[in-house]
């Protein structure tokens, strides 16, 4: 007796991870039918393939017999899986409160044909509708989704069965991520939402975050990542002011930029910001920390200024600018950017610092120059 209270806690405990590795019963009912929708499937296509014509009975038997050890073979034996045959078709019992209701035609020539064949899933006495799902997406597309992400799969389950949406819908986000996975993997990671990622990638407003707001000194936006950020207003007066103010620093790294932006304005671009912060606020507006510096930014461009590329960190930098999906991404104007990176380096040493993210000039959207004269063709393009 204490052993089978036992081996009841183990298939309980069994039963409760499959729960949670599909979010809820109704994800994990619409994955055992899709599974034994493959099984059913591939015993028929052995049994077509026979040269000895077999009767209904024997065509059941087979399929009966197949779903029980691939059945078995999904959960890695750890629940009790039984098949009893019934007046309509075959039942699977897997555990103790979960089971599919096979149904099938009684005519052997009919039954070789998987559309004439029926799968309800019941949990806990409740029979789940995964008939929708098998309207909208086929087994191998949504298989190929569970191998990108298997959250991504549930959360495109749950959207189908719980939220209602349209075919037309699903199908559009389906497209979306098999036309640009990794994207699609990024922007969900971010929000960890699929609708919101399909929203996100397809946006045309190029403004890349939500506007929450300005005074006469500060304007604030919330990027994707939802954290909430405080530009400040420069006038151009403002601008030239500083920069001339700099160009006298005691600090290398400040003389630089203001070098930097004097070159850019003596080619009659107009600079729109000079050593702008930019903070990190919450929803009172109060100051957290800062997000990072706009060194240089013109009305197609924000410039990072570098003495030597000791001081250049891709997921300090770089990605703020470039990532949109970046905790604190701050270009949300989608402007071009560039490095000026004033001491001259080796490609080698740089994509060394970059790890991965270098190729040629460009390290993941941002164009490195390392002179001022490849700035300035860069700037006239």
């Amino acid at each position: 007796m204490v052993a089978k209270d036992k081996a009841g806690e183990i298939i309980d405990d069994a039963k409760e991870n499959i729960e949670d590795m599909f979010y809820s019963a109704t994800t994990a009912a619409t994955a055992f039918v899709f599974s034994a929708t493959g099984i059913i499937d591939e015993a028929l296509d052995g049994i077509r393939n026979l040269a000895v014509i077999k009767t209904a009975s024997e065509i059941k038997e087979d399929v009966k017999n197949k779903l029980t050890s691939g059945i078995n073979d999904l959960l890695g034996g750890a629940f009790d899986v039984k098949a009893v045959s019934t007046a309509n078709g075959i039942e699977i019992n897997i555990g103790k409160d979960f089971c599919l209701e096979v149904g099938c035609p009684m005519n052997a020539d009919k039954m070789k044909d998987i559309k004439n064949w029926t799968i309800d899933a019941v949990f806990d006495d409740q029979k789940h509708d995964t008939e929708k799902i098998k309207n909208v997406i086929d087994t191998q597309t949504l298989g190929n989704i569970r191998e990108v992400s298997e959250t991504l799969y549930n959360d495109l389950l749950e959207m189908i069965i719980k939220d209602g949406e349209s075919a037309e819908s699903i199908i559009d986000i389906v497209d979306c991520i098999n036309n640009d996975t990794e994207e699609f993997k990024k922007a969900y990671k971010c929000f960890k939402d699929v609708k919101k990622a399909y929203e996100c990638i397809n946006d045309e407003s190029g403004i890349l975050a939500k506007y929450m707001g300005e005074d006469t000194t500060t304007i604030k936006y919330r990027n994707y990542y939802g954290t909430k950020l405080r530009f400040p207003k420069q006038t151009p007066q403002n601008i030239l002011r500083s920069i001339e103010k700099k160009k006298e620093s005691e600090k290398d790294g400040e003389r630089l930029e203001a070098e930097v932006a004097e070159f850019i304005s003596n080619k009659k671009i107009k600079i729109e910001g000079f050593r702008a912060k930019v903070d990190i606020i919450d929803d009172n507006d109060k100051r957290l920390n800062t997000a990072g510096d706009i060194d240089v930014e013109t009305d197609k461009y924000l410039i990072e200024v570098k003495i030597n590329i000791k001081q250049l960190h891709y997921d300090k930098q770089i990605s703020k600018y470039t990532d949109k999906y970046h905790e604190n991404f701050l270009n949300f104007k989608n402007k071009k950017v560039i490095v000026y990176v004033e001491e001259k380096f080796d490609k080698a040493d740089l994509q060394g610092r970059l790890k991965g993210h270098y190729d040629n000039s460009v390290s993941d959207g941002a164009i490195i120059v390392n002179s001022k004269e490849e700035l300035g063709k860069v700037l006239e393009k």
